[in-house]
């Protein structure tokens, strides 16, 4: 099973026991996912969080904001994780 989102955050010390608890109770109130709680709070961004997504479903995380050169091409080393055929 996954890691849960709250967890994978707290390890990477993002957020702490009290900003899971209040993100959790605003997640009730609007019923809208933790992440998205989290960084309506504050107290995450979404480049932290989205890193997390990921790995919570074990898929690679590719920030592709820092693998664009001039021009709009993407650098090659945005694609050496990526499994050659």
């Amino acid at each position: 099973m996954a890691d849960r989102l709250g967890d994978l955050l707290l390890a990477q010390r993002v957020v702490d026991e009290s900003q899971i608890g209040k993100a959790t109770a605003l997640c009730k109130a609007r019923k809208i996912p933790l992440g998205q709680a989290l960084v309506s709070l504050g107290f995450a961004s979404g480049d932290q969080v989205w890193p997390a997504l990921a790995k919570q479903q074990q898929l690679p995380f590719f920030d592709l904001a820092g693998g664009v050169a001039k021009g709009g091409r993407l650098k090659p080393q945005l694609f050496a994780p990526l499994p050659k055929k």
